[in-house]
């Protein structure tokens, strides 16, 4: 149950979950090598202000999703949308790759965002 979201008190009543994919197949990546996005619609929720959003990316071609700078940050939120922006791998002492994702290859791979959104509806 949510009590507070961005700082503002909501009526307990009025307390929304709401949780999706962008899928697979519908997810329309944007961008350039390096720097690729996705906006996603939340509209249909119903929420009357920005809700608190969390995402996960999924990757079911088996590149590196999880491994994506960005892949659990999410930017511009309102109550109908957000954005999430990848710009790489993140290097670590087991991964040294230098790559860099395009639209396309986000598309060939599958790569879908998950959500889940916490807000109000009234």
């Amino acid at each position: 149950l949510i009590l507070k979201s961005h700082g503002t008190l909501g009526p307990a009543p009025c307390a929304l979950t709401c949780v999706g994919t962008t899928g697979t197949t519908d997810t329309v990546w944007y961008g350039g090598a390096g720097h690729i996005g996705a906006t996603v619609d939340i509209s249909e929720c119903g929420f009357t202000s920005k809700p608190v959003v969390t995402v996960s990316l999924n990757s079911p071609g088996g590149a590196a999703a999880s491994q994506m700078a960005g892949s659990s940050s999410v930017y511009d939120v309102s109550k109908d949308s957000f954005s999430v922006y990848l710009t790489g791998i993140i290097l670590t002492s087991y991964f040294q790759s230098t790559y860099v994702p395009s639209p396309s290859d986000a598309g060939r791979w599958g790569w879908s965002v998950n959500w889940w959104a916490a807000g109000f509806n009234c």
